[in-house]
């Protein structure tokens, strides 16, 4: 599928989808429960401390286990992948990396609309930050998707989007650093 395309299908990447939180509890949880559950376990999970907490069971799958502790180590993998001068097989990354971003900022977006006790000055930081993350990943699928106005080669331009990669995880670990803020995670 082209990117360029995403905007023209019914429901992709559209600003004003509404998004559906699943939770799996005995209990019902008000949605501002939910935000701050998820926050919460958002910082755990990208922080690295995910098998330490007590609400992972020993019979968390494997296969689930693996995203725990992720943090900036995908930013790392992507950079690592691109080091070999190379475009080859990099699709669907970026329109992966494009999503992910858009789907944290409508997320943080509603949970300042839904968490009354939340340290709003840390919440926009963190918003803001991820607009610049949902920039940087239109610009490498720009750069990516032989777009005209990029005639470089594509060892140019993976050393170009291993650039924007290096200042996105730097941009991901301060809203990380945000979030944690604003929910009063204790690290």
């Amino acid at each position: 599928m082209n990117p360029y395309d995403m905007e023209t299908i019914d429901n992709w990447l559209k600003p004003d989808m509404e998004i559906l939180l699943l939770y799996h509890t005995d209990n019902k949880l008000s949605i501002e429960k939910a935000c701050k559950n998820a926050l919460y376990n958002y910082s755990l999970m990208m922080s690295g401390k995910w098998d330490n907490e007590e609400f992972i069971s020993k019979e968390t799958l494997d296969s689930f286990r693996q995203f725990m502790g992720y943090g900036s180590d995908g930013y790392c993998s992507y950079i690592n992948y691109l080091q070999r001068g190379s475009l080859e097989g990099f699709y669907p990354q970026q329109c992966i990396f494009h999503e992910s971003n858009i789907r944290t900022l409508d997320f943080l977006k509603m949970c300042k609309e839904y968490i009354k006790d939340i340290d709003q000055q840390s919440l926009n930081a963190a918003i803001d930050r991820y607009q610049a993350l949902k920039e940087y990943s239109w610009e490498i699928i720009n750069i990516s998707w032989n777009d005209p106005t990029h005639t470089e080669s594509d060892a140019e331009k993976a050393k170009e989007i291993m650039n924007i990669f290096i200042r996105s995880n730097e941009i991901f670990k301060d809203a990380v650093k945000d979030i944690k803020k604003a929910i009063g995670f204790q690290s």
